[in-house]
């Protein structure tokens, strides 16, 4: 995760944008950076789909959310930045994995849609983190009596996504 998307959590950002792109001024320290999942989802839903990142893509390139999910339909298997409903945990670690499961879209749904439903893989090794999730978002399902939506940045091999770092998942506060 250190990584990931290193250009878009290291270089400087301006708020305003000049024809839907985002301009750059490095040599200003106080611009804020998209530094952290939250802040970059932050930053996509406030800008248009076409708006670029400091990296260079475009905002619905990278980020799936309700109002461009139909132009993932083919594109799944790249980095994304993905706004889902907790679901529940699984605990089954047959394949060397334990799960979290997830589904798209956010806003609440009764049921899982067919066309998309995402499981987080934790490693055996990464069981703490998988623990931590686990614990932190069964509890606030329990409290909320619902789902709880959480945005989720990683490589996706379709609709599943290894998980190796808490700064991948970043739990959206319910108002």
């Amino acid at each position: 995760m250190d990584d990931f998307f290193q250009n878009i959590f290291t270089q400087p950002l301006i708020s305003s944008s000049s024809k839907g792109g985002v301009k750059r001024n490095p040599e200003s320290s106080s611009i804020e950076k998209l530094n952290t999942v939250c802040k970059l989802y932050n930053y996509c839903l406030q800008h248009a789909d076409e708006s670029q990142l400091p990296s260079g893509e475009y905002v619905w390139d990278i980020f799936q959310h309700q109002r461009n999910k139909s132009r993932f339909s083919s594109k799944r298997n790249k980095k994304r930045l993905i706004h889902l409903n907790f679901s529940n945990c699984s605990t089954k670690s047959g394949a060397g994995y334990y799960s979290i499961w997830a589904f798209f879209p956010y806003p609440e749904v009764a049921r899982p849609p067919a066309d998309f439903v995402a499981e987080l893989k934790f490693a055996h090794d990464n069981g703490d983190i998988f623990n931590y999730f686990c614990n932190k978002l069964t509890a606030l399902h329990d409290k909320h009596s619902g789902l709880v939506p959480i945005v989720v940045a990683g490589e996706w091999e379709r609709t599943k996504c290894e998980i190796i770092s808490k700064r991948q998942i970043h739990i959206i506060s319910k108002q």
